[in-house]
């Protein structure tokens, strides 16, 4: 498959990018919306994905959108929120199958992505404001899905030690808000925050399948020439590229299996900084059942559940994850940090490099496995400061030697442990 994808500018600070193919028996597309975390109204943008995706003026009860879906045999519009470095995207995915499998003539393709334009530009409306007995049912569900991330205790010891160790930083914003912004919003609250991203944000529309580019690319400019884009946002993101200080923060809770997490700088100023090496350095630390962790920490020496570790390029930090028994907690750390300096010291073969090259170069590969796959690669650089292709990413690891790999392991810093323990 070519291992390209074509970009145009429809707007100020909106970009489409088009990737055509044959090869899949459904289509993709999304509309990502970027704002700073920073400017108090996440709470209002996160409500407002959950309203878009509901309903819209042409169909204004979940019934009624229901059956305009099923009409497209199927089509399904989801929407998302997530957090890029210190942005927030808020975001609306399209499936629906590919148009050779319609029985009737037209595209489904093109009449699903019609459909999920409606929801941004043709919103359920009760004058300048959102239906009040809209906004209370999703203030309602957005309570309970805020709420139930404490449920999962490995995904909340990480958001617990980001909020630590990025204390001072907007980083540590909560993508979704906390349940007392969420429970102050007023149907006007969340208007306000509709007209800003229509008008502000930075917007990427993808659309991966086999369609008319011309036909596609019309509607989408259609739909945006009412919008008077003058002021775009600007996104940022600060890097720290060594931590200033390490601390230990501890919790408790009732729990099976203390849960450790450290958080590391990762020695990058912005989100492509070394990244080859990087990326590959925190691989043989942490990635596969070839890595450093894996190998002596949990396996040879038995001192923890599960150990891996996660690169955060768009804000240059990397997470060690580890679920351990409360008497063994300090024996980790100390295991996971010599780890680390054995890599400095390269004590390290080339098996496992190329164990890791070929690992991560499978995983390049495997993103032109799906419409899904192509659409989430291209939507995660929308805040990057290049766009790269899987091929040209692939190219710059399988070329990263181990010196590199070294010197990368040499500007790592541990800045905050964060114990959730019984």
């Amino acid at each position: 498959m070519k291992d390209s994808i074509k970009s145009i500018k429809i707007a100020k600070g909106v970009s489409l990018k088009l990737f055509q193919t044959k090869s899949f028996k459904t289509a993709q597309a999304s509309i990502s919306i970027a704002m700073p975390l920073n400017d108090g109204k996440n709470a209002a943008r996160a409500l407002l994905i959950y309203l878009l995706a509901r309903t819209n003026r042409d169909y204004p009860t979940i019934k009624e959108m229901g059956t305009r879906l099923n009409m497209l045999y199927g089509s399904s519009i989801s929407p998302s929120v997530i957090k890029s470095g210190e942005t927030q995207i808020i975001r609306l995915s399209l499936e629906c199958i590919d148009d050779k499998f319609a029985l009737e003539n037209g595209s489904i393709i093109y009449d699903s992505l019609s459909l999920m334009l409606d929801m941004l530009f043709k919103p359920n409306l009760d004058g300048k404001k959102f239906r009040d007995e809209d906004v209370k049912r999703e203030k309602r569900l957005m309570v309970q899905r805020i709420l139930s991330l404490n449920d999962d205790k490995i995904a909340y010891a990480a958001n617990r030690l980001i909020e630590e160790m990025c204390k001072d930083e907007v980083y540590s914003v909560k993508k979704y808000g906390t349940v007392e912004e969420v429970e102050a919003l007023t149907g006007e609250d969340i208007f306000s925050a509709f007209m800003q991203v229509l008008l502000e944000a930075p917007i990427q529309i993808n659309v991966v399948g086999n369609f008319d580019e011309e036909k596609i690319t019309e509607l989408i400019k259609e739909r945006f020439a009412v919008a008077e884009r003058n002021n775009v946002a600007e996104l940022h993101t600060e890097f720290l590229s060594e931590a200033y200080e390490e601390r230990t923060v501890r919790e408790a809770q009732e729990l099976n299996q203390c849960k450790l997490v450290m958080g590391f700088r990762a020695g990058m100023t912005y989100d492509l900084d070394n990244y080859p090496a990087v990326k590959l350095m925190t691989d043989i630390l942490g990635g596969g059942t070839y890595s450093k962790l894996f190998m002596n920490v949990r396996e040879k020496l038995s001192l923890c559940y599960y150990c891996s570790c996660f690169l955060d390029r768009n804000k240059g930090i990397i997470l060690v994850q580890s679920g351990v028994e409360k008497d063994r907690i300090d024996q980790t750390v100390k295991a996971i940090r010599n780890e680390l300096e054995q890599i400095v010291l390269g004590n390290f073969d080339d098996e496992v490099i190329r164990s890791a090259k070929l690992s991560l170069s499978d995983s390049l590969d495997g993103v032109f496995d799906s419409p899904e796959g192509i659409d989430g690669w291209y939507s995660s650089q929308q805040t990057s400061s290049t766009v790269k292709t899987p091929s040209q990413v692939k190219e710059e690891i399988n070329a990263v030697t181990k010196e590199e790999i070294m010197t990368a392991a040499s500007f790592v810093t541990l800045d905050t442990i964060y114990i959730l323990e019984n």
